[in-house]
């Protein structure tokens, strides 16, 4: 049976990481958002809106399911992770995959965020990080984790339990 996991949040709460670590455990395919955009050159930031356009994110959204095509027909999960601050992108995604999708929103105060992007090799600093968190929590979808004080490991066990591969 074919699943893929969608896992959003702000910046520095730790998607990727986890995204990862479940992807190792469970034999997937990792999406990152992130180097998508970087790769397509998406990631601008608009100054009139302060956020990198919707438009961007469903142009990377069609990246990404070009990359994934037909990994679902050989059983193979996918993992999404990314910010998706516009549930525009969010639900353009959603109403294109096959299979079962698993949707956890990772949640963590925008402080701990701050300090986790300082903590990066490439932070994307304080004010951007404010920004996403901002965006992102507007709204929720899916399974909310709250990930401050939780290991990489502890979050993808609480993931696998709510897939049912424990």
């Amino acid at each position: 049976m074919s699943y893929n996991v969608i896992i959003r949040g702000s910046a520095g709460v730790g998607k990727t990481s986890i995204a990862k670590r479940l992807a190792g455990l469970i034999s997937g395919y990792h999406i990152s958002f992130d180097e998508i955009m970087r790769l397509h050159k998406l990631d601008r930031v608009s100054p009139e809106d302060g956020c990198i356009p919707l438009d961007n994110f469903i142009r990377g959204n069609e990246f990404a399911l070009g990359s994934v095509s037909g990994l679902n027909a050989f059983s193979i999960p996918v993992i999404f992770d990314g910010c998706f601050y516009h549930k525009e992108q969010l639900d353009h995604l959603l109403k294109r995959l096959d299979g079962t999708i698993y949707v956890f929103s990772l949640v963590a105060p925008v402080e701990e965020c701050v300090a986790r992007d300082s903590g990066r090799s490439d932070p994307i600093g304080e004010e951007s990080v404010r920004a996403v968190h901002s965006l992102t929590s507007a709204f929720e979808v899916g399974r909310v984790i709250n990930t401050l004080q939780k290991t990489v490991d502890s979050v993808v066990h609480e993931m696998l339990g709510l897939i049912g591969k424990r």
